[in-house]
């Protein structure tokens, strides 16, 4: 299992190229028995040149696995196979990772650097680091922080009239202003856990604007790190009007009542209601894909064919792309239920303005069209999709960064939770 390059692969079997030495006895049994599954024993004895007996004893361990096996062994095998057989310790030194009780921690760290390009392998390396090292964590950025006390400087001074990020401070009152609050609360103070704590928890504004100025300013001169500096702006927030959320909650019996007041009065409109809840779609998003349905042909995502309308009638639901991609709010894919594709699919086209749709909501007392997609949002995380998974069903791309790579993932994953979102609306009698 030694590491080749291009050269040396050319012209020769893969095979070739394994080292027996490195191979041993355990897994020269679980070769052996792989070849034995996938040709018969009569086929492996006669590719090996031993009789059927001695193919029994080697695979059980009675009689060692020569080295003048390994290649008839492997030969009859395909390379993906062969790494099936490997155990996670011996790819890692087929990698030149790690060697007996040593480890390469250069080709280790490579091997990071390249994974944390991708952002869903990366949330999956601070994840598992943040639960089994946080306290280790804690402590780095403790003693990195404790390093610093805060001085204002003409070079603070001078980086705030001209910011490497942000609008520079031309009036001198407002640079008199930050001064003031500097002098006050921060200066000759450690840049410490408990000083970002008590900013972040400070009823002013614009100390903890003073302060995340600061914390940019020793990043651009290289006392702090990246980290440092993007723990402390998410720990600290800029300065922002403080709103209480818009969370309505949603009557789900007048939202039950709705749905059945529209499927004995207006089947157009239910198809409509229908759609926005199970796929949580925008409302004006749902009435472009009504106005006209395409549910033939094949769609390239990221290099990738995938097909328009997929559907899994035994998990009793479809994905449909709808490729909506004007202006900033955008939607990717309709998840529904099979039974509504078959709704659009008899509906044909609908087209209505919204404000119709909007005016027959109030006159009847219905839950209006707008609310449909908050309603969708709290049932589907109320059925226990996680919220990654959920934004992406939701088309929530301004939460969300995808690569090519998380973008698969997250199709696949959204295929795997969506039929417990249609279990729980049918649970609430709501489909």
């Amino acid at each position: 299992m030694t590491s080749t390059n291009q050269e040396e692969r050319r012209g020769k079997p893969w095979w070739s190229l394994v080292d027996p030495g490195k191979l041993d006895q355990e897994l020269r049994r679980r070769l052996l028995e792989r070849l034995v599954r996938k040709h018969g024993v009569k086929a492996t004895s006669d590719l090996l040149g031993v009789d059927r007996t001695l193919v029994y004893r080697m695979r059980k361990g009675r009689v060692a696995v020569g080295d003048h096996h390994i290649s008839k062994i492997l030969s009859g095998l395909s390379m993906e196979e062969f790494e099936e057989e490997l155990t996670l310790g011996e790819k890692l030194e087929a990698l030149g990772i790690i060697s007996g009780e040593r480890i390469n921690y250069t080709l280790l760290l490579e091997v990071l650097a390249v994974a944390l390009r991708d952002p869903y392998a990366r949330s999956l390396i601070l994840r598992y680091v943040t639960q089994h090292y946080r306290e280790d964590l804690r402590e780095m950025l403790e003693s990195e922080l404790e390093m610093k006390r805060l001085q204002w400087t003409k070079g603070f001074e001078e980086y705030l009239r001209k910011p490497h990020k942000g609008k520079p401070i031309i009036r001198e009152d407002t640079l008199t202003y930050y001064h003031n609050l500097f002098k006050k609360h921060l200066e000759g103070r450690k840049l410490s856990r408990s000083l970002v704590e008590e900013v972040a928890e400070s009823g002013s504004q614009w100390l903890r604007v003073v302060f995340r100025h600061y914390a940019r300013y020793l990043y651009t001169r290289g006392e702090i790190s990246h980290q440092t500096l993007h723990w402390i702006e998410i720990r600290v927030p800029g300065r922002r009007t403080q709103r209480t959320p818009r969370n309505p909650v949603i009557d789900y019996d007048v939202l039950r009542s709705t749905l059945e007041f529209l499927r004995e009065s207006n089947w157009k409109y239910y198809v409509l209601y229908r759609l926005m809840l199970e796929s949580g779609l925008r409302f004006e998003h749902s009435l472009h894909m009504l106005s006209s349905p395409q549910l033939d042909g094949n769609v390239v995502i990221y290099d990738r064919v995938y097909p328009r309308l997929y559907c899994d009638r035994e998990r009793g639901f479809c994905r449909l792309y709808i490729g909506f991609n004007r202006g900033v709010k955008r939607a990717e894919f309709a998840y529904t239920s099979t039974q509504t594709i078959g709704m659009i699919k008899q509906l044909g086209s609908l087209k209505v303005h919204r404000r119709s749709v909007e005016r027959y909501a109030f006159k009847h007392g219905l839950v209006m069209p707008g609310l449909l997609r908050k309603a969708s949002w709290q049932l589907l995380i109320a059925s226990g999709v996680p919220r990654e998974v959920a934004r992406f069903i939701h088309s929530r791309f301004g939460e969300l960064r995808i690569s090519e790579s998380y973008y698969e993932n997250l199709v696949s994953e959204a295929d795997q939770w969506y039929p417990r979102y249609l279990h729980h609306l049918s649970e609430q009698e709501l489909i």
